[in-house]
């Protein structure tokens, strides 16, 4: 059973090499269905980063589409390739349809109770110490974008 509609990810990774130094953007077009009671389809979704990204500056996720009728109901983790997590979003309260949701941790606040489109800061709630299901690797995870700041990103991002 879908519940709801579709996310689609787009991730932005800013290098800081001295051969790659503005922002480049890589992405998944493939909707993401919510199923009742169980994973998103697919799970994981995954972004494949190609060499030549030595070190990233800063990394920003883009989720565009968003509809859920329960937001607080779903989890969304970040993995890199160094298997470093982040947990973008978790608990959040009520939300709308198809939105577009922009999140960076430089953002003003974390998306609120009652939330629309917009930049907002990962806001992983009360849950970054709680497993996820497999395929996720297991809690504790990072709770900031800026855990994969230095590393190496090239690879496969879910």
């Amino acid at each position: 059973m879908t519940q709801g509609g579709d996310v689609t990810t787009l991730g932005e990774f800013t290098g800081a090499s001295e051969t790659f130094t503005s922002p480049r953007i890589f992405s998944n077009d493939t909707p993401i269905t919510f199923n009742a009671g169980s994973s998103s389809a697919p799970c994981p979704s995954r972004i494949t980063v190609p060499s030549g990204i030595e070190k990233i500056g800063k990394v920003r996720v883009i989720l565009r589409g968003f509809s859920h009728p329960s937001p607080s109901d779903g989890r969304f983790l970040l993995v890199g390739p160094n298997r470093k997590t982040s947990l973008l979003m978790s608990g959040a309260g009520v939300g709308g349809s198809r939105l577009t949701l922009r999140l960076d941790d430089d953002a003003a606040a974390e998306i609120p109770f009652r939330f629309g489109s917009g930049v907002y800061r990962p806001t992983p709630g009360d849950n970054s110490g709680r497993d996820m299901s497999s395929p996720a690797p297991p809690a504790p995870y990072n709770t900031q974008l800026s855990v994969y700041n230095g590393q190496p990103g090239t690879g496969i991002w879910s």
